[in-house]
């Protein structure tokens, strides 16, 4: 009982010393979604799904909508203004990622031969809004935002009559895994601790000849 109370006390020490002197390295690992390849495509018409992971949901008002080409929308395969109310997507990752890019599609800088189209959006559902607009005549938009402790983005039209709407194409993001060469020394450490603890355990068990 002593000895496996003193093996996990030493044990407890050596992980700490070493998370606290060397701390565990990590390793970006860059991912990607694209809504429009095939794989959400089974999403469309209900207001929340998950693929691999990831969850998209719709907040208030219509379903989800998937084009080959343009993406992920709302309703009419767009998010915009509709009878029912301003449409809202939100994209929750199965753990904290740093968002990289969000590619945005039909949103235009000369809709109507004067409209310049934007959207909104805001980082783990804080409610504050960031606004986007276009910047191209082709409808392509891409955000580049290179944000940290990213659990969920949202997304919703703007209050500008319903003249402004537009899609989600997909995203990059990374996400930290520990590196093997720390989880490789902290497992030797461990092992290292344990043989020392039994080595001694032994030597004190061990009788002493009288001669």
């Amino acid at each position: 009982m002593i000895i496996r109370y003193a093996l996990r006390r030493a044990s407890i020490l050596a992980l700490a010393t070493f998370v606290g002197c060397f701390g565990l390295g990590s390793a970006a690992f860059a991912d990607s979604i694209d809504f429009a390849d095939g794989t959400w495509n089974a999403c469309a018409g209900n207001s929340s799904c998950t693929v691999g992971g990831t969850q998209l949901s719709t907040l208030g008002t219509g379903n989800i909508t998937l084009n080959g080409l343009d993406g992920v929308g709302i309703g009419d395969d767009e998010i915009g203004l509709s009878l029912s109310g301003q449409e809202t997507l939100r994209i929750t990752f199965a753990s904290t990622v740093t968002l990289q890019t969000v590619s945005i599609t039909d949103l235009f800088n000369n809709d109507l031969g004067f409209l310049t189209e934007s959207g909104q959006y805001s980082i783990n559902g804080s409610g504050t809004f960031n606004t986007f607009a276009a910047n191209s005549s082709t409808g392509d938009r891409l955000l580049t935002l290179n944000l940290s402790g990213v659990n969920s983005i949202t997304f919703r039209a703007v209050s500008d009559l319903g003249l402004s709407d537009f899609s989600i194409r997909g995203l990059t993001y990374s996400t930290s895994v520990p590196e093997p060469s720390s989880l490789l020394f902290l497992g030797s450490a461990m092992t290292f601790v344990a043989l020392t603890v039994r080595r001694r355990s032994y030597s004190k068990s061990k009788p002493e000849v009288c001669l």
